[in-house]
């Protein structure tokens, strides 16, 4: 985190692919890195990964007064939040109340809004994903941990047609998973 508390993350494409970027300090970047471009065909709504200049920077933050400031600039493609983040900003982690706060980060310019599922078993974290995924299918993607129950739980949000993240990739290896499950971040 940065001096005002602000955490950024950015992806980088590399050629059809994107590339990983470590922690970098501008406040403070996160990794957020796409697997799989969204074609130029997708659905009407639907956030493209080739933008302008060819970087991503998402807010890294759930503090709305945050996303107030720093959305209309421009630069950020969108706002990921975890429930860890929505605790720490007094915020509600239900479903209804992370429908809300996307629909307040759109309103202030974010393309895509990334939200954490949770769950103990891998069927929670598909059964929540699904219904996170449901408030804007086009521009939601379902963050999910990179563990054994959350591969899983990917794997099985990909193929109900859900736009998934496995988070808190650190390795090459990790990264792979995430491709084999049809992620398209890690």
């Amino acid at each position: 985190r940065g001096r005002n508390g602000i955490t950024v993350a950015t992806v980088v494409p590399l050629r059809s692919r994107y590339m990983l970027l470590s922690s970098l300090s501008l406040t403070t970047f996160a990794t957020v890195v796409p697997l799989r471009p969204r074609l130029p065909t997708a659905a009407p709504g639907t956030a493209l990964l080739h933008t302008r200049g060819g970087c991503r920077l998402f807010l890294d933050t759930a503090v709305i007064s945050e996303w107030e400031a720093l959305l209309p600039l421009g630069m950020f493609h969108g706002v990921t939040t975890n429930p860890t983040l929505l605790e720490r900003a007094g915020e509600q982690c239900s479903v209804q109340r992370c429908g809300a706060l996307a629909q307040q980060a759109f309103s202030l310019g974010a393309s895509e809004f990334m939200l954490q599922t949770w769950g103990s078993t891998a069927e929670e974290m598909i059964e929540t994903g699904v219904a996170l995924s449901r408030v804007d299918p086009g521009r939601i993607v379902v963050k999910v941990p990179i563990t054994m129950g959350g591969t899983t739980a990917a794997a099985g949000l990909t193929a109900r047609g859900v736009r998934v993240c496995l988070t808190a990739c650190y390795a090459k290896q990790q990264a792979l998973v995430a491709g084999s499950v049809g992620a398209e971040y890690s």
